[in-house]
């Protein structure tokens, strides 16, 4: 197939240029831009049968003039005196009306709901510290807090900020800060946006750097970062169309590992073709007729290596988190479209430029294919022959430890988002600001929606029933770490200066009742069966520590509940914590079942192109036994850096690690195993091991090096998350490369071939 593939390219490769300049020219006018397809956001892409979700569903349906969503929090404050009667006249008076001013349209219908001020009826006293020194104006928004629509109310609310500092209207010696979900939301869309151009333009200048290293001939480096440069654009311009046209829901963060992944595979597909086309060349094949012979000799391994990754990848379309998903297809498209141009483009850029791709050395030295090869990996070849067991024990004992520890912190990955945004952002400041006057649950207030349809809320029996739950877990507030707690009993809360603006009096109370009523009770299709309970934890929500306690904490309510609610209600908690503990789960459910599917598709694989399972079921062992070492060094390496208590890795690192790895790792494995058997029909079994490794280890080791580069450019992003998956990437990328694929992989079928059972096991 591939021989006849190589006919095809020598005498056609004008027209496969022709076909490949079109392709890229006609998709660049018609295919939209990523920017325009590529979705923002995070909870819209969980399971809709998530906790989080439902709860959304029965609010949507009880309180249909509120929509839920993020917030822009301004906090103003003084951190050596109270507030002064002139600062609340400047928020009020100034402030507010510029924001008002500048957000229009304000209304349900648009992104921003209203804006609430501390000075506003008896609701402004939830928006003022109990030590009086800060006060908050609250921007009520209707997206969720990573939606990109966020991102012009935000930078409308700091130019507001900025014209009231440079204009001088801010009272002396008053503090303004940026805090809320929405502002950490912008601060981590534009840190990830940001990143994706830095890493794009570092992977490309990595892989400039090291084909020109490797290769010495600037053309023959520029072939293979052409061919990747035009088959990555194709594969996310044909995506972009997918999106439009085919409503496939593509999340912006795809472009980055589409890029990175894609780069990395490409260029090594390339340098395989290339290394075998010297090969041709040297042993006196012409320009176009060694290109030929190279892509039938090299074609099926580059093709068999390829649907390893993209089957691999293309796992995690299995995952019920969305982006996990659209992230899998993505990849797993670009490797296709990637491995498609390296089996055309490439090699007619080859025919193209003939020898001329190795200048200044035109002609390659010959090559004896029975000569013994020196170097290091002719020594490493002949240590593994003489003592193959030792070796491999050797190694193995080596990478144990650290594949122990990664096992036993297996679960120690981070949801904290306010941990991988920038330090100097304007979130991470706000919130510093906030936590100083007010409780860090503030701005991720956890609501809890009650649906029975045996009580109406709106009656004096059931706001009673309300009253003496809020009575219960006030008595728990403690325990429960609640700075405070808000329903139709306690409209204001429970804080002494709630209860000090409300006349203690039953008709006062009666008449904040039924004002609240109207924000407390439901009135759309569950009318008056529905009611809600707003919790604002001690605790940041978005910590590791605030996520684990809502559980404590949605035991509790149940537990508390009254008996006229016990039993027949049902109890919702909704609230960006809620939902990233939703998230928490789904992914954490995703990461067995999608490591599975991919173990057991790439051992499919591999059992398919080998036809023998033993050997195929070693290769799966090593490269899973490379994963947890690498995950135990990334856990040591970054917990040493930290300056705190460590909460853990990205939740994304482990899944993408894996994924990616073993898909990878056994890539470079199939290069090594095609050519083994190619070696071994002239060579013997046990020499052919050698030979194979011999010949292949310098171009394996330039792939290995020029994909743990590519990785590497993740280094580059802002974000905590995408500098530890670089890490892990590229040490993991390099681990395979210098000791699995090199050592283990060698060393065991050495071993085996050596011993009785060869026959059995060897092949």
């Amino acid at each position: 197939m591939f021989r006849r593939l190589g006919s095809v390219v020598v005498r056609g490769w004008p027209y496969i240029l022709g076909f490949w300049a079109l392709l890229l020219l006609g998709l660049w006018f018609v295919a939209p831009s990523w920017e325009k397809v590529g979705q923002s956001g995070q909870f819209a892409y969980l399971p809709s049968d998530a906790p989080s979700r439902q709860a959304e569903s029965l609010y949507r349906e009880a309180f249909p003039g509120q929509k839920p969503g993020s917030s822009i929090v301004i906090v103003v404050a003084r951190d050596d005196r109270e507030l002064s009667a002139d600062d609340l006249r400047f928020i009020e008076g100034i402030l507010a009306v510029r924001l008002k001013e500048t957000l229009q349209p304000i209304g349900p219908d648009g992104v921003v709901v209203r804006i609430r001020t501390p000075g506003e009826g008896l609701t402004g006293v939830l928006l003022r510290s109990q030590d009086s020194r800060a006060a908050l104006v609250y921007v009520e928004l209707t997206t969720e807090f990573l939606d990109a629509q966020n991102w012009s109310k935000v930078d409308a609310v700091e130019g507001v900020l900025s014209e009231l500092e440079r204009d001088q209207t801010k009272p002396a010696g008053l503090e303004i800060a940026l805090a809320g979900s929405a502002v950490l939301g912008r601060d981590n869309g534009r840190a990830e946006a940001e990143s994706a151009k830095a890493i794009e333009g570092w992977t490309v200048l990595v892989v400039v750097v090291l084909l020109l290293i490797v290769y010495r001939a600037p053309l023959l480096a520029a072939l293979p970062l052409l061919t990747v440069a035009v088959a990555v654009e194709v594969s996310l311009r044909l995506l972009g169309l997918l999106a439009e046209y085919a409503h496939l829901n593509l999340f912006q963060g795809v472009k980055t590992y589409v890029t990175v992944v894609g780069y990395g595979a490409g260029v090594d597909y390339c340098l395989f073709l290339v290394a075998r086309c010297r090969e041709e060349w040297a042993s006196g094949k012409s320009g176009p007729l060694g290109v030929g012979a190279a892509l039938g000799r090299v074609g099926a391994a580059i093709t068999a290596s390829a649907a390893t990754v993209t089957f691999g990848i293309a796992m995690m379309g299995v995952a019920e988190f969305g982006k996990f998903r659209q992230a899998g297809l993505g990849i797993a498209f670009a490797v296709a479209v990637v491995l498609m141009a390296s089996l055309s483009f490439t090699p007619a850029l080859l025919c193209l430029t003939g020898r001329w791709a190795l200048w200044p050395r035109h002609n390659p030295p010959p090559v004896d294919p029975d000569a013994e090869v020196g170097g290091v990996w002719g020594w490493l070849a002949r240590q593994i022959a003489r003592w193959p067991g030792r070796i491999w024990l050797g190694t193995v004992l080596v990478m144990t430890p650290f594949a122990v520890y990664a096992v036993a912190k297996f679960d120690l990955v981070s949801y904290d988002l306010t941990r991988s945004v920038p330090a100097d952002s304007a979130s991470t400041k706000g919130l510093r600001s906030l936590r100083q006057h007010f409780p860090a649950g503030t701005t991720g207030t956890v609501t809890v929606l009650l649906r029975n349809e045996g009580v109406d809320f709106r009656t004096k029996e059931g706001q009673a029933l309300i009253a003496e739950l809020s009575q219960r877990l006030g008595a728990r507030a403690e325990e429960l770490k609640l700075a405070d707690h808000r329903s139709i009993a306690d409209p204001l809360g429970t804080t002494p200066a709630a209860r000090a603006k409300v006349p203690q009096t039953p008709f006062a109370q009666d008449a904040v009742r039924a004002k609240a009523a109207e924000y407390y009770v439901g009135s759309g299709v569950a009318g008056g069966n529905v009611t809600r309970l707003d919790l604002v934890p001690k605790e940041d929500p978005f910590t590791e520590a605030g996520l684990s306690h809502l559980d404590d904490l949605e035991a509790v309510v149940r537990e508390e509940l009254p008996d006229g609610l016990k039993g027949s209600t049902e109890v919702r908690l909704m609230g960006s914590a809620p939902s990233m503990r939703d998230l928490k789960r789904v992914t954490q459910r995703d990461q067995i079942r999608v490591d599975i599917a991919v173990v057991l598709g790439v051992f499919f694989v591999l059992v398919v192109l080998l036809r023998r399972i033993a050997i195929s079921f070693y290769l799966i062992v090593s490269v899973v036994f490379s994963y947890f070492t690498t995950m135990g060094v990334t856990l040591l390496v970054f917990a040493a850096f930290e300056d705190g208590s460590f909460p853990g890795l990205d939740w994304r690192v482990p899944f993408f690690l894996f994924t990616i790895l073993v898909a990878v790792g056994e890539d470079y494995n199939i290069f090594l195993m095609t050519r083994i058997d190619e070696e071994k029909k002239r060579h013997g079994s046990i020499a052919g091991v050698t030979v194979a490794l011999t010949k292949t280890g310098g171009v394996i080791t330039s792939c290995g090096l020029i994909m743990a580069g590519t990785f590497g450019s993740l280094f580059a992003g802002s974000l905590t998350e995408l500098r530890q998956m670089g890490f892990a990437l590229a040490f993991g990328v390099l681990l395979d490369t210098f000791v699995v694929r090199p050592v283990l992989v060698p060393a065991f079928l050495v071993f085996i071939r050596q011993k009785p059972w060869k026959g059995r096991l060897a092949g």
